[in-house]
């Protein structure tokens, strides 16, 4: 039995969008001197069989973006000195 191509297409970019999601939420709860954001690693991992040639890329992108937003989102205009510190 085999499966449908287009499907298994769709199926690491849903898994890695649920992992993005999960990774976004624990670092928007964690404390900030807790390093949660290194686990987009797993996700940008997961990007590098993606069906089309600049998914790594983007998903970086995303990843970024997503671990900026959380910073703004959990530390607002505040900026302590754990953030300083890792500079």
């Amino acid at each position: 039995m085999q499966s449908d191509p287009d499907r298994y297409s769709m199926r690491r970019p849903a898994i890695a969008a649920i992992l993005a999601a999960g990774v976004f939420l624990l670092d928007t709860l964690a404390p900030a001197d807790i390093a949660v954001a290194v686990l987009y690693s797993a996700v940008v991992l997961l990007s590098i069989d993606f069906p089309w040639r600049r998914g790594i890329l983007l998903t970086g992108v995303i990843c970024a973006c997503l671990t900026i937003l959380s910073y703004l989102l959990s530390h607002g205009e505040s900026y302590g000195g754990a953030v300083l510190a890792t500079v």
